[in-house]
C-alpha cells in the first residue's frame, strides 16, 4: 500500500500472486532480430518471437548497447518497444546511444520506443512490476530490454528470484521477446552466468559478453552458450563497439588499428578462450606470426637454468 499525492491510497498486488503461465502460453516460429547479422547467424536466424535472452557481462561490455540495437531493429521492423532503465538516466542514455548513430530520441517522439527509468534507490518491486506490466499492455509492446535485472537482486534480495519468475511469466504470456540484461561480477571470466540472482535456467537463451586479456590488451569476446530449440554456433567471436552499435570481427582477417602498430592476431589463432585464459605472447613473436617472419633467436641461457 502507498499513499500517492493526487491519489491517495493505492494497492499493489504482489508480483509474485499474478496469474502463472498456463498450457494454453502462446508459442510462435517467427524470429526476431537481434540487430546484428552476424551474431543472429550464431543464434540460428535470431530470436524466436517471445522468447527471453540474458544478456549477461562485465560493466563495459555493450549490454545496454546490444539492447539499443535490438530494440532499434525491432522499431525499424515494425514492431513497437519499451527500454525499462535502472542503470543510466533516459537523457544520459540518449546521448551515448546518439554517439553511436542510434536516434532514440526520434523514436520516442514517433511512439515506437517507449523508456520507462526508476531509480535503483528506494526501489519497490511490485509497484515496479504494476507500472511495467501496464505500460506493455497499454502501448502494445513487442521488445522489451530490462537493463540491468541485477538492479532486482540489489533493491529486494529475498524477492529477486521470485519476481523475474513472474515477469517472465508475463512477458512469455503476450508473447512478447525479451532481453534481460545483468552485470557479472567477473572482469577476465565466466565461471557462473550469475552471482546470487540464479535466474538463468529460466531464460530460452543466453549471451555472453566478456573481456579476453593477450598481451598487454584487452579485447572484448562474445559467445552463446544456449538457444533453445536452436542449433546455435558453439565459437567465440571478438567484436568491436562502434558506429551501429556491436559488430563482429571477420575471423579471417588480421586486425590493426592506429593505437596498435602490430596487427591482432583472430581468436581462431589462440587456445584457452573459453577459459578466458588464452596463451600469452610477446608482441614482437604475434608480430612475427602475423606476417610470417622468422622468430627472434631466444638468448642462451646458462647450463645451470636451461632445464
Amino acid at each position: 500500500m502507498r499513499i500517492e499525492a493526487g491519489a491517495g491510497i493505492l494497492v499493489y498486488r504482489r508480483a509474485q500472486s499474478r496469474p502463472k503461465v498456463d498450457e494454453d502460453q502462446p508459442t510462435s516460429s517467427e524470429r526476431v532480430s537481434v540487430g546484428c547479422a552476424a551474431l543472429d547467424l550464431i543464434m540460428d536466424g535470431g530470436l524466436y518471437e517471445g522468447s527471453i535472452t540474458m544478456v549477461t557481462g562485465i560493466s563495459g561490455t555493450g549490454k545496454t548497447v546490444l539492447g539499443v540495437q535490438f530494440l532499434t531493429s525491432a522499431v525499424l521492423a515494425g514492431r513497437r518497444a519499451l527500454l525499462v532503465t535502472l542503470d543510466e538516466h533516459p537523457r544520459q542514455l540518449i546521448r551515448n546511444a546518439a554517439s553511436l548513430g542510434f536516434d532514440l530520441e526520434a523514436m520516442v517522439r514517433q511512439g515506437s520506443l517507449f523508456i520507462h527509468y526508476e531509480s535503483p534507490l528506494e526501489l519497490e518491486v511490485d509497484v515496479h512490476f504494476d507500472r511495467v506490466t501496464k505500460l506493455v499492455e497499454q502501448k502494445g509492446i513487442d521488445c522489451v530490454v530490462f537493463d540491468s535485472v541485477a538492479v532486482y537482486e540489489m533493491a529486494s534480495p529475498e524477492q529477486a528470484s521470485d519476481f523475474l519468475y513472474a515477469l517472465a511469466n508475463f512477458v512469455k504470456g503476450r508473447l512478447a521477446t525479451a532481453f534481460f540484461n545483468y552485470e557479472s561480477p567477473e572482469l577476465l571470466g565466466v565461471s557462473q552466468i550469475s552471482e546470487e540472482l540464479k535466474g538463468s535456467h529460466l531464460v530460452d537463451n543466453i549471451i555472453l559478453l566478456s573481456y579476453v586479456e593477450i598481451s598487454t590488451r584487452l579485447r572484448r569476446a562474445i559467445a552463446v552458450p544456449k538457444v533453445r530449440g536452436s542449433k546455435n554456433i558453439q565459437t567465440t567471436r571478438e567484436y568491436v563497439i562502434g558506429a551501429g552499435g556491436i559488430s563482429l570481427l571477420d575471423e579471417s582477417v588480421v586486425e590493426g588499428d592506429e593505437a596498435t602498430p602490430v596487427p591482432q592476431l583472430p581468436f581462431s589463432s589462440y587456445y584457452g578462450l573459453l577459459a578466458r585464459s588464452p596463451s600469452r605472447k610477446s608482441p614482437v613473436i604475434e608480430d612475427a606470426v602475423a606476417h610470417g617472419k622468422a622468430l627472434p633467436d631466444s638468448p642462451e641461457l646458462p647450463p645451470e637454468t636451461a632445464s
